[in-house]
Parts: structure tokens; C-alpha cells; sequence
């Protein structure tokens, strides 16, 4: 199955899912809507 470091590879590090304090090793059903906005706006910020 894949998680959120498979998923996501392309566009976040590591260091990224530390800032975020979401687990790389969720999947993507774990998370809740807040963990979606979080991710977006930090891609967005970061892009």
C-alpha cells in the first residue's frame, strides 16, 4: 500500500514532513482535512 513518502516523493522531503508533523508513513485515509490544508498551503508557500 502506499503512503504519504511513496505518494508524495516528488514534492516533499523528509526535513518537509518533520515541519509538517505529519508521519511519512501515513497513508493517505489517516489523515484528516486540516493534514490536507496543511500539506497544500506548505506546498504552495514552498513551490
Amino acid at each position: 500500500r502506499k503512503n504519504l513518502k511513496n505518494n508524495l516523493k516528488d514534492i516533499l522531503k523528509q526535513s518537509d514532513f518533520e515541519n509538517l508533523k505529519i508521519l511519512p508513513t501515513n497513508r493517505a485515509e489517516d489523515l484528516t482535512i486540516e493534514d490536507f490544508i496543511k500539506i497544500t498551503k506548505y506546498v504552495i508557500s514552498n513551490a
